[in-house]
């Protein structure tokens, strides 16, 4: 497809085919908005597809002698179960999206339907006014002169070389079996260590600070304890400034950053780096995070509160376990009469401290953060996401 009158085809399908998803968003009552649009402009490159396979079946039946017009007939008839397959394939990898609950379909409800429509519009496009188009645009001989004709002669060259290597490849064709079992296995794995997030991390040129009082604290106690958190963000090199809203039993804080040219860390980095330092200030739990990038995520990292949450308890746990044993271990080497059912009592309570402890550990913080990102999901998901 090297002529313009043969690109006017596919140009003419890519606003039509979004005019018909823009009605669908009309009738499904949804708003212009930053997500519809990202699914405007993803589909143009999905929507001229199905055009562009119609093209070219229509101008490989003229190259065979037909006229345009038996040609549109025969490529269009041709393609109505491939073209029909596409379509509703397409559709279907983005309409689950929008069906899904929680936070995830709230917000992308009206990208993947918007998509999904215009790529089924697409399809009904390709299927009539592609063919006709094609009928009435497209000459014999065009393929053969000029532009047109050095690319299809550049086309031809290819498709000689891909058979070529594809003549290689059928004939070694149990080793290209082999290595792509091998990545289709080797799927699971990476999808299981990859890391997982409902959008990407952005520096938002701000720290927040979560700050959480006793239940019987009072304003003033609540403020006195408060600007410590104050004091710590203005030793920061990359505050510029600061505020604070304070409750009795709930504070928030905030940290605003100078312009990236001015800092080299990030708010998650400066974040990190400052928790220790908060853990520290007397009367009040503080937890320093950085903003999410979307609406409604969670507040801060679980893993990382619970991480350095853990971190400082280690000391206390372990010298509570240290204890314990000692105060068994006695049990554990007493000798005479009846020592052998002191014996297995001893073993019994020192062995359970201990399994107790790592479990406290290693296995308590892992229960609690997958428990604790269930309960964000459920509880922070809003009940209608409103118009961008």
């Amino acid at each position: 497809m090297g002529s313009l009158r043969a690109v006017l085809v596919p140009i003419t399908a890519i606003p039509i085919s979004l005019i018909g998803a823009v009605l669908l968003m009309l009738i499904f009552g949804f708003t212009i908005n930053l997500l519809t649009l990202l699914a405007i402009v993803l589909s143009v490159g999905l929507v001229v597809d199905d055009a562009i396979v119609v093209v070219e079946n229509v101008e490989r039946h003229m190259q065979e002698g037909k006229s345009a017009m038996q040609a549109a007939y025969l490529g269009a008839r041709e393609l109505i179960g491939p073209i029909i397959a596409m379509t509703i394939t397409l559709a279907a990898v983005y309409t689950p999206i929008g069906i899904q609950g929680g936070l995830t379909g709230t917000l992308f409800r009206e990208f993947a339907f918007t998509l999904a429509g215009a790529v089924l519009v697409s399809g009904v496009v390709a299927l009539t006014l592609s063919p006709m188009m094609s009928s009435r645009m497209l000459r014999p001989g065009d393929d053969e002169r000029g532009y047109a004709g050095w690319i299809n002669h550049r086309f031809a060259w290819l498709r000689r070389k891909y058979s070529a290597a594809l003549h290689t490849t059928l004939r070694n064709r149990w080793i290209v079996l082999f290595v792509a079992s091998a990545i289709v296995f080797l799927m699971l794995p990476f999808w299981m260590f990859s890391m997982k997030e409902l959008a990407p991390k952005e520096d938002q040129g701000i720290v927040f600070g979560i700050v959480q009082s006793p239940a019987n604290a009072t304003l003033d106690q609540a403020v006195l304890f408060s600007s410590g958190l104050t004091d710590i963000f203005r030793t920061q090199p990359e505050c510029d400034s600061v505020f604070q809203l304070i409750n009795p039993s709930f504070g928030f804080s905030g940290m605003v950053l100078k312009p990236w040219s001015e800092r080299t860390r990030t708010s998650e980095e400066i974040a990190s780096a400052i928790f220790p330092i908060t853990a520290k200030v007397p009367g009040v739990r503080i937890i320093p995070t950085a903003p999410p990038p979307l609406p409604g995520g969670s507040n801060f990292d679980v893993e990382l509160v619970v991480t350095q949450a853990a971190a400082i308890r280690l000391r206390p746990i372990l010298m509570t376990t240290a204890a314990t044993v000692m105060g068994h271990f006695p049990l554990v080497l007493a000798t005479g009469p009846g020592a052998g059912a002191r014996n297995s009592i001893g073993i019994v309570l020192v062995s359970g401290v201990i399994i107790g402890t790592v479990f406290t550990l290693f296995v308590v913080p892992a229960i609690y953060t997958v428990v604790a990102k269930k309960w964000e999901a459920s509880d922070e998901a809003p009940e209608a996401l409103p118009a961008a």
